[in-house]
């Protein structure tokens, strides 16, 4: 699981910047922007496929939901747009759709859990 500041994003994203802008020649490339400062932004989380199952995801979100609400920040996430099941899993842990972003030309939406 990954998570942090909306505000780190910039940092996070600095190493990838610099790599692709080299690789490129385009020195004002920037990625898409996945998150905003003031949320606390749940990048990725993964279950290997054995361990499925057993609630390691639910624990692992649960520690999530605990660390934003100790910054006092809501929790966000981007979820594919045809990826329903996943939609409705995070709508009964009490997220909502706040809007759409595209991230690398593809839809996501962008949902957000208050602390």
């Amino acid at each position: 699981m990954i998570c942090y500041e909306g505000e780190q994003i910039e940092a996070f994203d600095q190493p990838m910047v610099s790599y692709v802008r080299e690789k490129t020649g385009n020195s004002k490339w920037l990625p898409d922007r996945e998150t905003e400062a003031g949320d606390f932004y749940l990048d990725s989380i993964v279950v290997g496929e054995s361990y499925q199952g057993k609630g390691i995801g639910s624990m692992l979100l649960q520690s999530a939901f605990q660390e934003a609400e100790s910054r006092k920040l809501p929790l966000t996430l981007n979820v594919e747009l045809d990826n329903e099941g996943a939609r409705a899993l995070y709508e009964k842990m009490d997220f909502y759709v706040t809007g759409t972003r595209y991230i690398s030309g593809k839809p996501f939406y962008y949902m957000k859990r208050n602390a």
